[in-house]
């Protein structure tokens, strides 16, 4: 009853207000309104409407905040924490770990190369930025190359996961070399090698490498499910 009698009352205060307001530019006089006078003290009933109507609307009611043993339990029972990996899990990410940043130094390098050609062509670079950008993509695609070769790299993984590590391995180590001889052949081309068979040689080393790659996160995200790793952790090692 008290939400009607709000609602009439509010409703009632608009309408003496929003008449009261046009009264004071231009005398109502059909509605009682004609002049300033009666204009303002239909403003001062507007107020006393609005004051009636603050009265009489109801309290909005208390929403009861459930606290102690029952709330302490459904907090319990909500997502539970991620579960620790044990030792063999962590040894396996870590693996997986470095072979990835060993494959991205040089894949990183090769790719501002790519960006710094691109910039040659549009005439926003100069050739030798380009062919400075090849040299240091050169030097750390042979850099992971050597990595990937190394006994010891494979050894960091536990023994039963090897033969996958190692074919992972030998997959990030052609996909560094592939980008290291393009990165070569970027160098040619730069110099004045403008034959189409060496551009079209460019992009398939290119092509080769990326594949080479995504064998290699194949092979390790196989390592990481067969050691039953959850999904988020090795996030780092999917496909892009």
């Amino acid at each position: 009853m008290r939400d009607v009698l709000a609602f009439i009352t509010l409703m009632a205060c608009l309408t003496v207000l929003v008449g009261s307001l046009i009264a004071l530019v231009r005398p109502i006089p059909q509605i009682g309104l004609g002049s300033r006078k009666r204009a303002l003290g239909g403003i001062g009933v507007a107020f006393a409407l609005f004051v009636v109507t603050a009265i009489v609307i109801p309290a909005p009611k208390e929403t009861h905040t459930e606290t102690g043993p029952a709330s302490e339990k459904k907090v319990a029972t909500g997502t539970a924490p991620a579960q620790a990996l044990n030792a063999e899990q962590e040894s396996v990410v870590s693996f997986m770990r470095y072979a990835i940043m060993q494959n991205l130094l040089c894949r990183g390098e090769a790719e501002q190369t790519q960006d710094q050609i691109d910039k040659v062509a549009a005439g926003r670079a100069r050739v030798i930025d380009a062919y400075d950008e090849a040299k240091r993509a050169i030097r750390d695609c042979g850099k992971a190359s050597a990595e990937f070769a190394r006994p010891e790299v494979l050894k960091t993984a536990p023994a039963v996961y090897r033969d996958s590590g190692e074919r992972a391995l030998k997959a990030c180590r052609a996909a560094s070399e592939g980008r290291g001889a393009a990165m070569q052949l970027a160098q040619k081309i730069l110099d004045g090698d403008d034959r189409l068979a060496s551009a079209s040689k460019y992009k398939e080393l290119l092509s080769t490498a990326k594949s080479s790659e995504a064998t290699c996160r194949m092979e390790l995200l196989g390592m990481a499910d067969s050691a039953k790793i959850p999904d988020e952790e090795v996030d780092f090692a999917q496909i892009r």
